[in-house]
Parts: structure tokens; sequence; C-alpha cells
């Protein structure tokens, strides 16, 4: 399985920050709900068949929370 490549976020923290504050208050449908249109809209933005069906497969690797 290709490893992804080197982040690209300049600022993780705010982005999490930023996407833990746009589903404050939401139900958890509501934030399931809002989770699959962001990741349809990234995926979109990446638009490589190829890359998409690699972070897939990273993102289904059981270990991927104990990955530093």
């Amino acid at each position: 399985m290709s490893q992804p490549a080197a982040p690209g976020l300049r600022d993780p923290d705010g982005f999490y920050a930023a996407l833990l504050a746009q589903q404050a208050g939401m139900d958890p449908s509501e934030a399931l709900r809002f989770c699959a249109r962001l990741i349809l809209l990234m995926a979109n933005e990446v638009g490589d068949d190829q890359r998409l069906q690699a972070l897939l497969q990273v993102a289904g690797a059981p270990d991927l929370m104990s990955r530093s």
C-alpha cells in the first residue's frame, strides 16, 4: 500500500479546530452528512482516481491511529 504524500496542510491544528467548530451543535446524523459532503468535495478537488484509491486504503488501515 502506498503511503500518503507529505502533509500539505500549513496549519493542521487550525483546520481540525475549524472542522470541529463547523460541526458544533450538530446531532450525529447531521455531522455524518456534513462529513460525507466534505469528503466528496475534497475528493473532487483531489481529482486523481489512483490517488483517491490509495487514500481510501490508507484511511481503512487498522493502524492509522498509531502512526505518528
